[in-house]
């Protein structure tokens, strides 16, 4: 078991490191992944870019469709405080999953811009020319809806 671990021996550091080694002895605890997705939705700037790496490898298509809500959050939090997302784990990302998670980051105006660079930051890993054809659809569509928003909303609605 390789051991992750932070610039400095914190407790957050501490039970970071023994959540990933559990989960390599044991990939299908679901609980503790969820513990890993809200330390990183709270805690992500005291967490090296290697230690989120690390805990992206665990978050796999099967968590996603089960656990929506807490991986959108986990986004969130990064995306929006500028962080490039694991690689790999876009990489190896399929394209409903992705969806899966945009659909939360739909539903709320504010959440669009982190929405687009999700959906950007997917697309720059993918290969497949499908693939890139219908995220570019997708965000051209979210950059017409970013782009109406802030006029509908300067206009009332108009009766």
């Amino acid at each position: 078991a390789q051991r992750i671990r932070g610039s400095k021996d914190t407790p957050l550091q501490k039970r970071f490191s023994l959540w990933i080694e559990l989960l390599q002895i044991n990939r299908y605890n679901d609980q503790l992944k969820l513990r890993i997705c809200r330390l990183i939705t709270s805690k992500h700037s005291e967490l090296s870019d290697l230690q989120i790496d690390a805990a992206f490898h665990f978050i796999n298509p099967t968590f996603i469709r089960l656990y929506s809500p807490e991986v959108s959050r986990m986004l969130r939090a990064l995306l929006q405080h500028p962080k490039k997302l694991p690689h790999r784990w876009l990489k190896r990302t399929p394209y409903d999953s992705i969806i899966r998670i945009a659909r939360f980051f739909g539903a709320h105006d504010e959440d669009h811009p982190v929405l687009v660079e999700l959906i950007t930051q997917y697309r720059t890993v993918q290969e497949s020319g499908d693939i890139h054809k219908k995220l570019e659809g997708l965000l051209g569509k979210l950059s017409g809806m970013l782009t109406q928003a802030p006029a509908a909303g300067k206009h009332g609605t108009g009766t």
